[in-house]
């Protein structure tokens, strides 16, 4: 016989799901948008026009719904926490999950067959499906407040993102997708062994929040915690693409579809740097104890951003494959994502965030300008820098255009990737002056050369492009030159403008978009 005791608990826990359900409507709003992509595809004659307008219209649907869930949380002091504390919501939280639906939303407006990829023509359900639910779990991974919750949005992410790379359904695509799975499952493993031990240690899942477990297992002063918290980041450092879990980078990039590419460079790689944000907010000024030494939070983000920067540079400077290139560019823009995560607060909240919208126009310019090169051509080979020769005079708008992204990307004037470096920088150096450690001035100096570095391979692509001639005239039909292609060019050539427009205007009115971060840096 039921108790009553028990009928009251279930009441009260029944009684908090139902009272967090009014914070989380963009949540469900995606969810319903999924199961309706799912209802869809059971029409085998839809095509993918069909999956594409319902996609786009439920991402512009989620805007009032955020707009909702800041009524909420825009007035309060502390993180609004969701579902037994699992899930959090603040106005950081909010910004984050933008950022989120803008990678989102230009990849759908990447995604487009004519252009892009003919195979989303055939078989479009599950592109939209696996899409939207890798959305929905970056949603969730930002949001978690407890390492099960978390653990589960990485592997919702995880598992749409192995079926997305390998939409192009060919050989190469499934050697990489099963590289890409290969790769998280060995991360996943490594990252709940580290769970397991910080749950026997601490007899608790919160590892964020207001009953977090950190207090507890930090005052026990054993190298283990250290060892278990390493391993319990390695899913995100997955996500992110740090080193050393950056192998997989490349040959996904590479194989996938240019518009999926440009979402695994942005959207995965912005929630899991704001879910490790709000970890540092939680370590801010922890010591754990390895031996002799006191390691803290900043010192373990200070060496992995060096190495990701290194890495990243280096090895793209060999680099002859564009989107090899800007897999190694990513890994790279990593360290100088992790550079806010030392001090959080609010210069790392708004630092981070301006970086970060920076960063989704600079990458998704990158690869649209990549794929429309590559489409002059019909070719394996298309892909190759080298194989663009001479093409800035032919293509002058698109020539100038893929100039200013490199140049973004590098962090020079007079764009607004200069503007985000500038910030990431002087918030470091003021750091540096109020913790003078220095592992902190060898990241400084390290940082700006490395940013040097990176010219040397991001000028690559404009110098093919107007400093060396063709070597002979490709006289092959390419993918622009078909008829029906002219509404095609219009589309894709404001699709650029609007990418390029603010790398151009963030860097003389900075300001604007400084203020309306910082709206999002309340809490």
């Amino acid at each position: 016989m039921i108790s009553s005791e028990f009928l009251r608990d279930l009441n009260l826990l029944l009684g908090q799901v139902l009272q967090s359900l009014m914070y989380f409507f963009p949540e469900l709003c995606l969810l319903g948008l999924l199961i309706g992509l799912v209802v869809m595809s059971l029409f085998p004659r839809l095509n993918y026009r069909a999956f594409w307008y319902l996609s786009v219209g439920g991402m512009l649907l989620l805007l009032p719904f955020y707009w909702g869930q800041g009524q909420f949380v825009f007035p309060r002091d502390i993180a609004l926490y969701l579902f037994n504390d699992t899930l959090a919501l603040s106005p950081f939280i909010l910004g984050g999950k933008l950022i989120i639906w803008l990678a989102t939303f230009f990849t759908l407006l990447l995604s487009v067959p004519a252009y892009n990829f003919p195979s989303l023509a055939r078989r479009p359900a599950e592109y939209f499906i696996f899409l939207m639910g890798a959305c929905l779990g970056l949603h969730l991974m930002l949001m978690a407040s407890d390492m099960i919750t978390l653990y589960m949005s990485i592997e919702t992410v995880s598992i749409c993102s192995y079926f997305l790379c390998g939409y192009y359904f060919k050989k190469t695509s499934s050697e990489a997708s099963l590289k890409y799975l290969i790769y998280g499952a060995f991360s996943s493993a490594v990252m709940l062994y580290g769970m397991s031990w910080l749950y026997g240690m601490s007899g608790s899942t919160q590892h964020l929040g207001p009953a977090n477990f950190w207090p507890e297992l930090l005052a026990m002063e054993h190298p283990m915690v250290f060892l278990a918290w390493l391993m319990a980041l390695s899913g995100l450092l997955f996500k992110l693409a740090s080193v050393p879990f950056q192998f997989w980078a490349p040959d996904v990039y590479e194989a996938s579809p240019t518009a999926v590419a440009a979402f695994f460079s942005v959207a995965p790689k912005a929630a899991a740097v704001l879910a490790l944000y709000r970890w540092g907010l939680a370590l801010p000024e922890a010591s754990f104890v390895l031996g002799p030494y006191a390691i803290t939070w900043g010192h373990v983000i200070a060496v992995l951003a060096l190495l990701s920067m290194f890495v990243g540079n280096l090895s793209a400077l060999g680099q002859r494959q564009a989107k090899r290139l800007m897999a190694y560019s990513s890994i790279a823009h990593v360290g100088f994502l992790m550079i806010p995560l030392l001090a959080p607060g609010a210069w790392g909240m708004t630092s981070l965030l301006f970086y970060l919208f920076i960063y989704i126009s600079m990458n998704f310019s990158a690869f649209l300008l990549i794929d429309r090169l590559a489409m002059e051509g019909k070719t394996e080979r298309s892909f190759l820098i080298s194989s663009w020769s001479g093409r800035g005079m032919n293509l002058p708008l698109w020539g100038v255009g893929t100039v200013l992204v490199m140049i973004a990307l590098t962090g020079l004037p007079p764009t607004a990737g200069f503007t985000a470096k500038l910030l990431v920088f002087s918030g470091l150096w003021e750091f540096y002056q109020a913790s003078p450690d220095p592992l902190f001035l060898f990241l400084f100096i390290l940082g700006i050369l490395n940013a040097a570095l990176s010219l040397f391979y991001y000028l690559k692509i404009p110098y093919y492009l107007f400093m060396v001639s063709g070597s002979e005239e490709d006289t092959s039909e390419s993918l622009w030159q078909r008829e029906g292609m002219g509404l095609v060019r219009i589309y894709t050539g404001a699709l650029f403008a609007v990418l390029l427009f603010p790398l151009v205007l963030f860097f003389f009115k900075s300001d604007w978009l400084w203020a309306s971060i910082q709206y999002f840096c309340q809490s």
